[in-house]
C-alpha cells in the first residue's frame, strides 16, 4: 500500500504549471515564466548567452485538465505543449501540426528562495 501511494504522489498529473521552468541542452536554453494571472513569458538563448538579457516573448495561457498548455503569444501565434510532470520537473512535448515528429524537452522547476537577515 505504501508503494502505491508513493507512486501516485511521484507521478501525479495534478501539479501546477505556475512557476519558472528552465531547459538546458548542449546548444540552447529555454526559460518559461508562467504567472498566476494567466500571463506567460518565454526567453531563449544559446548556451553561451545570458538568457536574462534576452527580450521575452509574452502572451497568455490556459492549462487544461488533459495537461495541455495552450499559449497565445502577443504576436498572434499559438503554441501547444503537452505537459507530463515528473517529480518537481516536467517534460514539455511541443506539438506542431506541420511537423512529422513532436519535440520533447525536460524542464526543471526553478525555486526562488528568499534570504532574510538576522536582526
Amino acid at each position: 500500500m505504501i508503494l502505491l501511494l508513493l507512486a501516485v504522489n511521484s507521478y501525479s498529473q495534478s501539479k501546477t504549471i505556475i512557476g519558472s521552468w528552465l531547459s538546458l541542452d548542449k546548444v540552447n536554453k529555454i526559460h518559461f515564466f508562467i504567472n498566476t494571472d494567466g500571463t506567460i513569458e518565454k526567453r531563449t538563448a544559446t548556451k553561451d548567452e545570458d538568457i536574462w538579457n534576452k527580450t521575452p516573448l509574452t502572451g497568455t495561457f490556459t492549462f487544461q485538465k488533459n495537461r495541455s498548455l495552450v499559449i497565445k503569444w502577443n504576436d498572434k501565434k499559438v503554441e501547444n505543449i503537452q505537459v507530463k510532470f515528473i517529480n518537481n520537473n516536467a517534460e514539455f512535448r511541443f506539438l506542431d501540426p506541420k511537423a512529422k515528429t513532436n519535440k520533447s524537452q525536460v524542464f526543471l522547476r526553478i525555486v526562488d528562495e528568499e534570504i532574510i537577515q538576522d536582526k
